[in-house]
């Protein structure tokens, strides 16, 4: 069972091996508006999931490389024993924070864990979910506890995940 979290991924069943139980979001390749849960008021809430999909291309991690001077061979062209580029790992996680960003605008990523579980080829469908865990008021906003997952479309394995917590300002809810 390589390549997969030891716990059930978000929106899954055990029998779906990590693929979410709802309708992907922009299968086309194009990054998506987040979609947030029906029962999701202007606060999150526990059990609220926002997801995401999206495509790296080869030319996404040639402009990310050139960002950030990650320069290794792995990400710009078949490197064993990699068959094909590899998406950077902080480009993928990327994901998360756009996402909840869309949602509620003026939010602030304050951490992230991450383990990277399998390797992501360039141009393959990715999508990304967050879970909100919980929320907790604080003198100037909230505080919220985030389940981050980011698994390949077509087979379901979870590739990253990990808990995040965010900060929304007061104002931004």
């Amino acid at each position: 069972r390589r390549g997969r979290s030891d716990a059930t991924p978000i929106g899954t069943t055990a029998r779906r091996r990590g693929r979410s139980d709802a309708t992907p979001i922009g299968t086309t390749g194009v990054a998506a508006a987040a979609t947030r849960h029906e029962s999701q008021a202007s606060t999150p809430t526990p059990g609220d999931v926002l997801r995401d999909t999206r495509r790296f291309t080869r030319s996404d991690l040639a402009a990310f490389s050139k960002l950030t001077g990650d320069a290794n061979a792995i990400h710009a062209e078949a490197t064993p024993p990699f068959d094909a580029p590899i998406v950077h790992g902080l480009l993928l996680a990327s994901l998360f924070p756009a996402i909840f960003a869309r949602a509620w605008p003026g939010a602030v990523y304050r951490s992230q864990n991450l383990k990277f579980r399998r390797a992501v080829p360039a141009d393959a469908l990715v999508e990304a979910a967050i879970r909100v865990e919980g929320v907790r008021a604080t003198p100037r906003g909230a505080l919220v506890a985030c389940a981050t997952s980011l698994t390949l479309a077509e087979d379901g394995d979870v590739c990253v995940d990990g808990p995040a917590a965010v900060w929304l300002p007061d104002g931004v809810r």
